[in-house]
């Protein structure tokens, strides 16, 4: 997907920013998944280092995609590349962009070392750090970055999109009332592909954990019980995966 939806109004403020030689040192974008925050700093990247009309297929040469490895986190190892990375010369940017994909992932001696980079970022050195939840980062480091909002998407804002893309008015609202305001999940949905168990399952344990949070009564005893034990196991366990698996562990009691 190269195509930007519901986020023309930041990259418009980005690109003024880029324009006037304004842009902060270090970003932190967060939201819930599958709303478009890597692929917007995907194109953020690309506006950098190309312009507005930019080559599709061209590498990038000026930015630096950090990802989790195969056990699931961001080490020590990676934040001195980034550094690496970061202390080098601009080829064609203005700036050395790192972006950090699930800064969930980073252990807390790579928060620490992501720390001190921040705080002695170099004049052409940027970086991104992608999140669901901004508490993920321990506090020195949150503190230090310019927070950045990825709203859900409004039903109606799905329904207009999936049209766009030739998706019959009647698909487009049925498609929209179940994605939970993820495009992810609408543009899964309208292309008839599976859509996975865990994603769903956050979903809709999320939606169950904000009547909760609201102070919606559960009538039943044992459900009660089983939503208070949930509430503690996502507030509790920064990890998404641990997140996952405790849940499972306490339906299952």
């Amino acid at each position: 997907m190269t195509e930007l939806y519901g986020h023309e109004g930041k990259l418009a403020a980005f690109q003024k920013l880029i324009e006037s030689g304004l842009l902060s040192h270090a970003y932190l974008f967060y939201g819930a998944p599958g709303i478009g925050k890597f692929h917007f700093a995907k194109i953020l990247a690309r506006r950098m280092e190309f312009g507005a009309v930019s080559p599709k297929k061209e590498p990038f040469l000026d930015t630096f995609f950090i990802e989790p490895d195969e056990k699931g986190t961001i080490g020590v190892e990676t934040v001195r590349e980034i550094r690496k990375f970061l202390s080098q010369k601009p080829f064609r940017s203005s700036r050395r962009l790192a972006v950090v994909r699930d800064a969930e992932a980073l252990t807390r001696e790579a928060q620490s070392a992501m720390l001190k980079i921040v705080e002695e970022p170099g004049e052409a050195a940027l970086i991104v750090f992608i999140a669901h939840d901004p508490q993920v980062l321990f506090a020195p480091l949150r503190s230090r970055l310019l927070r950045i909002y990825f709203r859900h998407f409004r039903k109606e804002e799905l329904e207009s999109i999936l049209v766009g893309l030739k998706v019959s008015a009647r698909d487009a609202k049925s498609i929209a009332s179940k994605s939970f305001g993820r495009l992810d999940l609408a543009l899964r949905f309208a292309k008839g592909k599976k859509i996975r168990t865990d994603d769903l399952f956050e979903e809709i344990t999320q939606e169950i954990l904000n009547l909760y949070f609201k102070g919606v009564k559960a009538e039943s005893g044992k459900l009660s019980e089983l939503l208070s034990r949930a509430t503690a196991a996502v507030r509790f366990n920064l990890n998404a995966n641990l997140q996952r698996k405790a849940l499972e562990y306490i339906m299952e009691q």
